[in-house]
């Protein structure tokens, strides 16, 4: 099932595209939590796919994620950017990829650019996906701080 060949999507009352369609769903199991994945590319679920599957129907998703490949931006992979407060955390690799987590939601929205190949996703986007869920403790961001700061990737592993 090849879902990436036709994916292009405009609307003029949704220029950021947050509403782009994702028909394909999945749910696994990682770091004791569950997560839920819609998107409108395979190949963006792929790498989940050798995690431990939910098969049952009565776990309640952790994370709920929105992956999503932009047609429209065919950059390579830049530099990596966080930006952090209390409630959000952005992440950056250039105009090819932009994340967006909510921990109060436990909701993630990502853009994924149309040069980014199977590769560099897999060895530089995944292992900042599957990262999210601690990333403000990781970097010491206090409740109720409402801090905002941005964080050049030297904090974080990554490939590239």
């Amino acid at each position: 099932m090849r879902m990436n060949e036709d994916i292009s999507y405009s609307h003029p009352l949704d220029v950021l595209k947050r509403f782009m369609p994702a028909p394909i769903s999945m749910e696994f199991f990682q770091q004791g939590k569950v997560f839920r994945v819609e998107t409108n590319d395979l190949k963006l679920v792929e790498p989940f796919v050798v995690m431990e599957a939910v098969e049952s129907t009565h776990e309640t998703a952790t994370w709920r994620w929105k992956l999503l490949r932009d047609v429209d931006v065919d950059d390579a992979l830049g530099e990596l950017t966080f930006f952090l407060s209390e409630r959000l955390v952005v992440v950056s690799l250039g105009p090819a990829c932009l994340i967006g987590a909510d921990h109060e939601r436990k909701e993630l929205l990502g853009f994924i650019g149309s040069a980014v190949g199977k590769e560099a996703y897999e060895s530089e986007v995944v292992p900042i996906l599957m990262q999210l869920p601690q990333l403000t403790r990781a970097f010491g961001i206090e409740e109720g701080s409402g801090e905002l700061r941005q964080v050049i990737s030297e904090s974080v592993p990554c490939g590239g």
